[in-house]
């Protein structure tokens, strides 16, 4: 077999005419068997990342990083943060140390007070510890949590709005929350014997604002 000069086509050896193209096989500058191009392809090479690929890769990154952050405004809000305004939910939650371990004497009809104040960032505060009444259960107390100006009201005898107020007893276990901003007061109160004082205990009595 051979190959026509004018299309490269495979003839028999013996033609005159290619069968392909019909080109005259007998002129002998044209006589020959050229071989196709049988060069090997180029290997191909590591490709670098296309720009979309990047793209891509730079979008997942950013969605993880929305979902982590979606994430945590959710449960600060589980936890009560937010009222304050967005700015509130990235701040740390400020807590108030109201009395670790203290005890104390209330005399018949008297108060006994502790303060802090709910900013308007973190005006949410969450009030836990516990009082309990150490000389016996004769002298019972009421726990009251309440803000400063329906304190004001409630030692002038005016109507006023609380937080909590317990039942008189001789263990109180505090769990409330506040929810407007300023100052906050709570007050243990003497209230059931006219002559008699109370020596109550407060443990870990605290407030946690956000």
């Amino acid at each position: 077999m051979k190959y026509c000069p004018f299309c490269a086509g495979q003839v028999q050896d013996t033609a005159l005419v290619c069968r392909h193209c019909g080109g005259d096989l007998t002129k002998p500058d044209l006589l020959g068997s050229p071989e196709p191009d049988r060069r090997r392809e180029p290997e191909p090479q590591g490709v670098a990342p296309s720009r979309s690929a990047r793209s891509k890769k730079r979008t997942g990154g950013l969605l993880v990083l929305v979902v982590i952050l979606a994430l945590g405004i959710i449960y600060r809000v589980s936890q009560g943060a937010g009222s304050g305004g967005p700015l509130a939910l990235f701040m740390v939650p400020r807590t108030v140390v109201i009395a670790e371990r203290q005890d104390f004497d209330v005399p018949p009809g008297k108060l006994q007070t502790w303060q802090w104040v709910a900013t308007p960032r973190q005006p949410r505060c969450h009030v836990t510890g516990r009082f309990d009444v150490l000389n016996g259960a004769g002298t019972p107390v009421r726990v009251y949590v309440l803000s400063q100006g329906d304190f004001a009201n409630f030692i002038n005898g005016r109507v006023a709005s609380a937080y909590f107020e317990s039942p008189p007893e001789t263990a109180t276990t505090l769990d409330v929350t506040t929810t407007a901003p300023g100052p906050m007061v709570l007050a243990v109160l003497n209230a059931a014997s006219v002559d008699t004082g109370t020596r109550v205990r407060a443990t870990a009595v605290k407030a946690v604002c956000q």
